[in-house]
């Protein structure tokens, strides 16, 4: 049986490797892709849908 400091520190090893081998994969995968920057006016679709996200959220809040 692990005690529960042993458990603790197998959580957050756990945790930090999640946290970084996540995002270093990611950029890997994008390296070894080698895909194209999206065009200029594509990630300002991501920010629109936030503000109307954010509106409705409101909208919920208000009602």
């Amino acid at each position: 049986m692990v005690s529960r400091v042993g458990a603790w520190a197998e959580m957050v090893a756990l945790f930090l490797l999640l946290y970084a081998g996540v995002p270093w994969a990611g950029l890997q995968i994008d390296r070894v892709l080698a895909i194209p920057p999206w065009p200029s006016p594509l990630p300002w679709f991501g920010l629109g849908g936030c503000l109307l996200g954010f509106a409705g959220l409101g909208w919920c809040f208000v009602l």
